[in-house]
């Protein structure tokens, strides 16, 4: 696919990958380890986060999700939440943001809506979700740490051979989050890599 002129747009999947170009040595100290990749420990680089990212798409493809798909992201909070949403968009697949904090009644009716999306999850999170049809409602569920009843978990997959990035039009769907839902269910919001972008720009001034 032809590249796409970055400049025009916050380019998730390439965020790490450019972090890294210019500070690889950069230290980013977590203030807890990451649940998806535990033994690296709470202090690495941005050259290090780049090759999580790396992993982490290329483990999603052997997974079998392909570009295009969309795929929610319910678990724990943790920061590799931020990874594996980069990792997706890499590989040319939509992210799906579902906050932690929302019940298992709310986040499957979210699924719902997304059309049979792909789900990683985790064990507490899939138990808030004991109740909904997953099998109906999903494409397929993946544990991005622990087990639960057999699932694939996506340390279980190769991390080869690792995908080159798949470049997105920055006005394409880039990334999908919600409302707090305080005025009932909450409304799903687009987000392309061009308005990523404006919102990032007065932070960065």
């Amino acid at each position: 696919m032809r590249r796409t002129n970055t400049k025009r747009g916050l380019f998730l999947g390439l965020l790490f990958e450019q972090a890294k170009a210019r500070y690889p040595d950069t230290p980013v100290e977590l203030d807890r380890g990451l649940e998806v990749w535990p033994e690296r420990g709470q202090r690495l680089t941005y050259a290090e986060l780049a090759e999580l990212v790396e992993d982490a798409a290329a483990r999603l493809t052997t997974a079998g999700i392909r570009q295009d798909d969309r795929v929610a992201v319910y678990k724990n909070e943790n920061f590799d939440i931020v990874l594996l949403a980069c990792a997706l968009s890499r590989i040319g697949a939509l992210p799906v943001m579902l906050s932690p904090t929302l019940d298992g009644d709310t986040v499957a009716m979210l699924l719902e809506r997304l059309n049979r999306p792909h789900l990683i999850s985790d064990p507490n999170r899939l138990a808030r979700l004991a109740d909904a049809p997953l099998e109906h409602i999903t494409s397929s569920v993946l544990l991005a740490a622990g087990r639960r009843n057999n699932l694939p978990i996506l340390a279980d997959f190769p991390a080869a051979p690792r995908p080159e990035p798949v470049y997105m039009s920055p006005d394409q769907p880039a990334i999908i989050t919600h409302t707090s839902g305080t005025t009932g269910l909450p409304k799903m919001v687009v987000q392309t890599a061009k308005t990523v972008w404006w919102r990032f720009r007065p932070q960065s001034l």
